[in-house]
């Protein structure tokens, strides 16, 4: 079982050493950083934004709340806090029982309007606190969420809006459902193979040439079938997600996130699933693409701390820029090699 680790809330600076080239003679090392204090400062606004957001029920915003907390908890955990300790230890309980009281009894995890984006994300959150937390009404909550998953998968492989089979999968939810299947998975909650086995070759036909991703597959391409960053972002990330470590697949997807950017709008959404991916991959890839990211973040975050690019309300764009960014702390376990 994988669990948060037990270290003192914050930041540690971690580096990564890569030697640049020898040309005539020796050089030193050049040291590749991953966290800075324009990063931390930044991830501190993010996580007290989130936390000032937060009700008294529990919910971050009102728009999105579902996803907006479960994304908000898991950006807490993140940053070293768990339900029975750090600053933000009161918030992550508060993201726990509001999310266990919009449960429905078939296990969604919902409020109107909501869709299989929010479950997934929220599902995710309790598999990771449920590490650090082993309570029998949480492990009971976070079973009847995978079960939901498992039975609401298409027989083409993925997942779409909605929590019922439709002859088509959509990449994009696809991959909320099986970071959830992973992070349960990862905590001893069991998880059938024969969903883990159908994901994967969704994923694997949802690919095309050039290393990216469609949006759908199935019945009815709609959408259209090319390839686009965010979605392939996510399309890798459902490859490591799956153990496709060294798949040819895997080093095809990372190959086009490197030379495509273009986030269409959904900038955190790209950038959440891409520096995870990047992180994975390790090594000089991870080393060219954090810093600039790092900048990114840290360059665009309004003074109240929040983040407003892009879609899902800036409840949603925050936790997502909290979760890259506290990805050197290497916290939580989804994001462990």
């Amino acid at each position: 079982m994988l669990g948060i680790k037990h270290a003192v809330p914050g930041v540690v600076a971690l580096l990564l050493w890569a030697t640049a080239p020898s040309v005539g003679q020796d050089r030193p090392a050049t040291p590749f950083v991953e966290a800075t204090p324009e990063s931390q400062s930044a991830l501190d606004d993010g996580l007290a934004f989130l936390a000032k957001r937060q009700t008294r029920k529990g919910n971050v915003g009102n728009q999105h709340p579902i996803a907006a907390t479960g994304l908000s908890g898991i950006a807490f955990l993140g940053n070293g806090n768990t339900p029975d300790r750090g600053l933000y230890a009161e918030n992550v309980r508060r993201c726990v029982h509001y999310l266990a009281q919009k449960q429905q009894r078939n296990g969604y995890i919902t409020v109107q309007g909501s869709t299989m984006y929010d479950h997934g994300f929220a599902t995710l959150f309790l598999a990771e606190v449920y590490g650090t937390y082993p309570d029998a009404d949480l492990k009971d909550t976070l079973q009847k969420a995978i079960r939901l998953i498992e039975t609401s998968q298409d027989p083409s492989g993925g997942w779409v809006y909605a929590p019922s089979p439709s002859g088509q999968s959509d990449i994009s939810i696809t991959i909320c459902q099986v970071m959830a299947l992973r992070a349960a998975r990862n905590v001893g909650v069991t998880v059938d193979e024969d969903v883990i086995d159908l994901a994967l070759d969704c994923v694997l036909r949802a690919q095309n040439p050039d290393g990216g991703f469609s949006y759908r597959i199935g019945s009815n391409n709609w959408g259209g079938g090319s390839s686009a960053y965010p979605r392939s972002a996510a399309g890798c990330c459902i490859l490591y997600n799956l153990g496709q470590y060294d798949h040819p697949a895997t080093q095809k997807a990372l190959n086009y996130l490197e030379t495509h950017r273009e986030d269409s709008g959904y900038y955190f959404y790209a950038r959440y699933y891409a520096s995870q991916a990047m992180f994975q991959a390790g090594g000089e890839r991870w080393q060219r693409f954090w810093p600039r990211v790092r900048q990114e973040l840290t360059s665009s975050q309004g003074s109240d701390g929040s983040w407003t690019q892009g879609v899902g309300g800036p409840a949603v764009s925050t936790a997502m820029g909290c979760i890259i960014l506290s990805i050197p702390n290497r916290y939580l376990p989804i994001f462990e090699r």
